[in-house]
């Protein structure tokens, strides 16, 4: 799954000064679109058990400055359409503007990026309303760019994940950024077994 944000500004200017912290190779508009989809394809190609691929759209995903005006991070339509095209024979691939859920290996999984109000919810009434308390429970999402355990308990967990992308300055400036990476879910038939893998920084 992965949790948004697959671009940082489509119109360079999501913030006044985005287009300041886009790198020059990758710009912004289709050629970052594109990088995106060609950075998940060689992800992917390189997973040999993929049973299905889920997308979620970031508060970066949209293809207007404003996100009064794409509420949806319209991005995400055209990563899933070129992911589609390429994958659709090897493995399903679903996408969402809010959350996501599946029970795997007796494990309800809930994922969102982190920017809806949504995530501002108790993660109690996040799992009664998107997820199936018969099951323990893990809340994911992204958003943030850091490692974050946000609730702990005997019957559900709530994690910020680590990104790929780790943020320009804008985000380093709030605080929200950390070594890049990805997080691995596995099940013992009842509870989650979480393991991370922070990627090597590249300057």
């Amino acid at each position: 799954c992965f949790l948004g944000d697959f671009i940082e500004s489509f119109t360079g200017l999501n913030h006044p000064n985005s287009w300041k912290g886009i790198d020059k190779r990758y710009g912004y508009g289709t050629k970052a679109t594109i990088m995106a989809c060609e950075i998940v394809t060689e992800f992917l190609e390189q997973v040999d058990n993929v049973h299905e691929v889920l997308l979620v759209a970031g508060n970066h995903d949209r293809v207007t400055s404003s996100n009064k005006e794409d509420t949806d991070g319209e991005i995400i339509y055209w990563i899933h359409y070129i992911l589609k095209q390429k994958f659709e024979k090897a493995f399903p691939i679903d996408y969402t503007t809010d959350v996501i859920m599946r029970v795997i290996d007796n494990i309800c999984y809930i994922w969102t990026h982190g920017h809806l109000s949504i995530s501002k919810r108790s993660t109690s009434d996040i799992i009664n309303m998107y997820g199936d308390p018969r099951y323990f429970c893990v809340v994911l999402q992204g958003h943030f760019h850091c490692r974050q355990i946000k609730d702990d308990t005997i019957n559900y967990r709530f994690l910020t994940c680590p990104s790929i992308f780790t943020g320009n300055k804008y985000s380093k400036d709030l605080g929200f950024t950390t070594m890049p990476g990805f997080i691995s879910l596995s099940s013992d038939g009842k509870y989650p077994k979480v393991t991370d893998y922070p990627l090597q920084l590249e300057y």
